[in-house]
């Protein structure tokens, strides 16, 4: 239900709203380097680029995610 199909190539999600637990890990600011307003999705702690916001969607660039089958744990390395 949170995914979008996107023409894009890159997933697209519902974008969580700032009360959720998830949000404090990313930032989000302006972004005019492409001719047009949007909103850069960047790693709050490193600033890493992870995509960007198109009204309620997030396009996460595949390569910033990391799939955890279900019924897995995540790998050791991942912080909380």
């Amino acid at each position: 239900d949170s995914v979008q199909p996107s023409s894009s190539g890159w997933p697209s999600f519902r974008a969580y709203p700032a009360s959720h637990p998830l949000a404090q890990h990313v930032r989000t600011a302006p972004d005019v380097s492409a001719g047009e307003v949007r909103t850069e999705i960047a790693d709050a702690k490193t600033g890493a680029h992870l995509g960007h916001r198109f009204g309620s969607y997030d396009c996460i660039n595949a390569a910033a995610l990391l799939f955890i089958p279900s019924g897995r744990s995540p790998p050791p390395w991942l912080p909380p």
